[in-house]
């Protein structure tokens, strides 16, 4: 979708979301357009939204209100447990509008409008006992088998199926079911021990709850769901706007607006201590100016200025540097303001350490505008065409992987190689086995640029009384991202499917890593026809609309050599091959690290829309509408990427192994990288 505030465009760039949220207040009236609208539109393939913000009049008015929620007043919901449903909620704000000064053509409205909203959360989950943490599965329903003892079987058949029958390996089980203490792992005793809470609840308690009442998905050992955690999160929101109206003469108006909107709170993540804070701003200001050449013949043209800033942060930064405390090397780059605690996916137990939606980041963007747009009504036809100007600026840096992500699962504790009930992924845990481990070395940053320019040209054409045609075309141009501080690079695949590396804007190679699309033409047209006589009115029209990619998918390039090192390490799922949770330090050549790439030469991205209707009068106060609405998308969100190797949080991702990849001869790299 596409949204617009006073004819300004609202649309943040990054994911193709709305900026800022105008206050209910502060609005005058909406627009919304779906499905083969005019030329005059573009930017998305979706809807386009238009909201008018409200101006002053020649009378002084004000509003205030305050709305309460209270958890005083509320049921409890099944999640609550029969715990806490502390929720306070206040929304409150005021406007206020008029005459500059009585009497004269300038005029002035003022909103505000802020959220306090505090509420406890509610989540069900599961943690290892005292005992498990001692190393001692006795009490926990499963049989560990120590794999220091894998002893291949040399009768066995790989046609087979795995079974106690057909066992790969075998393997004897841990004396009393218990780990011997000095074979423990320091790094998971001190995490399970320091950061991660005792039982509270009586084990397996059904199911467990998310904070928002999802069931998780948790082991159905004897130690499930045997944690309640309650926490409040909190969001306190504050924003507002100003505009001045001024009425130069009969032919000449003009206003200009300022509108801000700042967030800031916390939201409980994983187990407590691991939640993440945020501090988001938003803002936009515009200003617009109208002249009326003759009766037919209107000019507008608009400047605006909107910026979206985000920060997200840790709970333990600037606070405790728990990576330097586990003792692992290789992971924990940033400085104290990216301290926190690695994320340890434990299969059956509950996400241990900080989530990625608490990496610490901080992005502001900036999308500066210039629009025109010449209305003129020439006989029966109504013309109107125009063009837009857009310079994006995108500076962001981002601990992405900086505190590492590890796997465990059972297999590495089973008896014979398969998922037959034995092993305990808390027991690879606590021996150091995991089975997929990331990290990603180094500081992904970037100041990023584009500009983009459309241009239209639209007629509605009324070729009768009852017959009306409307036609145009839209050109839109979007150049490549290109980093106006740092270095980037991209691959490139020979017929072969050789990948080969390229740095971006050296030896002929496009700057922007990519070449951008010039021929993106979109035209428009629709008709509609009358019929007084029966009291009917048919619609039919066909457009093409150009949806861009989200800028975001950009931000996969600088998690890519020579400022990154995106490592993976992955294991089979029953035979360890990664010792410990420390890595070596990253060397091109001995380091298998993931690469993102785009493609040089991407396909345009667009969709083309054909719909019909009709509306026939029941009477006069009936009326009866059925329409229709096709729409087919081509090279929608997968034209850009080609390999993206960064497995999510539990994610085991297989790839095939690229056959070679070098660097193209003489490419310059920075001082302080060395390849």
């Amino acid at each position: 979708n596409y949204f617009l505030l006073d004819g300004a465009t609202n649309t943040d760039p990054t994911f193709n979301t709305q900026n800022f949220s105008a206050s209910p207040d502060a609005v005058q009236e909406f627009q919304v357009e779906i499905g083969s609208y005019s030329a005059e539109m573009g930017g998305a393939g979706g809807g386009q939204v238009n909201i008018v913000t409200r101006s002053g009049g020649r009378r002084l008015h004000a509003t205030a209100y305050e709305f309460l929620r209270n958890g005083a007043m509320d049921a409890h919901s099944f999640n609550d447990m029969g715990g806490t449903n502390h929720l306070v909620q206040n929304n409150f704000g005021g406007s206020l509008s008029g005459p500059v000064l009585p009497g004269k053509k300038t005029f002035f409205f003022l909103n505000y409008e802020a959220l306090r909203h505090v509420q406890a959360d509610t989540m069900t989950m599961t943690v290892p006992t005292a005992d498990e943490i001692g190393g001692d599965f006795s009490m926990s329903g499963v049989t560990i088998y120590d794999p220091a003892t894998t002893v291949a079987n040399p009768n066995y058949n790989p046609a087979l199926p795995v079974s106690q029958q057909n066992p790969q390996f075998t393997r004897k089980p841990f004396k009393d079911n218990k780990i011997p203490t000095g074979e423990l792992s320091q790094v998971a005793v001190t995490m399970l021990t320091k950061y991660v809470p005792r039982p509270n609840l009586m084990m397996g308690m059904g199911s467990g709850m998310t904070m928002m009442g999802q069931p998780t998905v948790v082991g159905a050992g004897n130690d499930s769901n045997n944690y309640l955690d309650v926490r409040n999160e909190v969001h306190y929101t504050d924003q507002g706007t100003v505009r001045i109206d001024r009425q130069f003469n009969a032919s000449n108006t003009g206003f200009a607006r300022y509108s801000a909107g700042g967030e800031h709170g916390f939201m409980p993540e994983n187990l407590p201590g691991f939640g993440y804070l945020h501090d988001n701003l938003s803002q936009q200001g515009m200003g617009s100016y109208s002249h009326v050449f003759t009766p037919s013949l209107l000019n507008v043209a608009t400047i605006a200025v909107s910026r979206l800033s985000m920060n997200h942060t840790t709970e333990s930064a600037n606070k405790n540097d728990i990576v330097d405390e586990l003792g692992i090397t290789g992971i924990g780059f940033g400085g104290p303001a990216a301290w926190g605690a690695p994320y340890f996916a434990v299969q059956g137990y509950s996400p241990m350490g900080d989530s990625f939606s608490a990496t610490p980041m901080h992005s502001w963007d900036t999308l500066v505008e210039g629009r025109d747009t010449i209305t003129w009504l020439l006989g029966r036809h109504s013309l109107k065409f125009g063009g837009v100007y857009q310079r994006f600026i995108w500076p962001m840096w981002g601990f992405f992987q900086n505190r590492g992500f590890y796997q465990f699962t059972n297999g590495f504790t089973t008896d014979i190689g398969a998922n037959d009930g034995t092993g305990s992924a808390l027991a690879s845990f606590l021996l150091g086995l995991p089975a997929v481990r990331q990290r990603q070395a180094g500081i992904p940053q970037m100041n990023l640029s584009q500009w983009y320019g459309d241009g239209y040209v639209q007629d509605t054409f009324r070729l009768t009384t009852n017959t009306t045609l409307d036609y145009g075309v839209r050109y839109e141009y979007m150049s490549a991202l290109i980093d106006r501080r740092y270095t980037n690079s991209n691959l490139t695949f020979a017929s072969d499917g050789t990948p080969s590396v390229f740095i971006g804007g050296q030896n002929g190679m496009p700057k922007g890593l990519m070449y951008p699309n010039r021929t993106d033409f979109a035209p428009r047209l629709g008709i509609a026809q009358n019929i007084p006589s029966r009291g009917l009115v048919l619609h039919a029209a066909y457009g093409i609309f150009y949806t861009p990619v989200d800028m975001n998918t950009w931000c996969n390039q600088r998690h890519n050599v020579p400022y990154t090192f995106p490592e993976t390490n992955q294991s089979d799922n029953f035979t360890p091959s990664i010792n410990g949770f420390n890595f070596a330090p990253a060397v091109l050549g001995k380091t298998v690290v993931s690469f993102t790439a785009m493609e040089t030469h991407p396909s345009p991205q667009y969709i083309q829309q054909w719909s019909a209707s009709m509306e026939q009068s029941l009477g006069k106060s009936t009326v009866l509408e059925i329409g229709y609405l096709g729409s087919g998308g081509f090279h929608l969100q997968r034209a850009h990427l080609i390999n993206n190797a960064q497995p999510g949080p539990g994610a085991i991702q297989p790839r095939r192994p690229f056959k070679q990849i070098s660097f193209v001869p003489n490419s310059v790299m920075p001082p302080d990288v060395t390849v």
